[in-house]
């Protein structure tokens, strides 16, 4: 790609409708290649393109969000992102909020309170 063209894409990845096209571009990938994860994400429904782009141009939280990501500087940690309230449903209509990247990875990688540990042998 020439240095016209990826600045152009880069430009438009930070705005607020080309931020949208990558969120859903990554779900898309995640439930249909399964991404890092294929156990958790690779066949779950998601919603139509138009459908999801309507909820999101209606969450104040989502704009929120946005705003707070392009203000610091575009930054990974603060990026929005889609989470799932019940991981089994996939995205879906009434499945989804919006969280910043970071506070997304720190659900994700939370322990269940009620998990058994195994004790090591020695």
């Amino acid at each position: 790609m020439d240095s016209k063209r990826l600045q152009y894409s880069r430009a438009y990845r930070m705005t607020f409708t080309g931020m949208l096209n990558d969120m859903y571009w990554y779900m898309m990938r995640r439930v249909t290649e399964g991404g890092l994860s294929p156990k958790i994400y690779k066949g779950l429904p998601l919603m139509a393109r138009r459908p999801f782009y309507k909820v999101a141009m209606r969450s104040q939280k989502l704009r929120q969000l946005y705003e707070a990501w392009v203000g610091g500087g575009c930054q990974l940690k603060n990026r929005p992102t889609p989470h799932r309230v019940d991981g089994k449903k996939g995205y879906v209509s009434g499945n989804i909020r919006f969280l910043s990247y970071s506070e997304n990875s720190k659900k994700g990688r939370k322990k269940p309170k009620n998990r058994v540990r195994k004790r090591r042998k020695k």
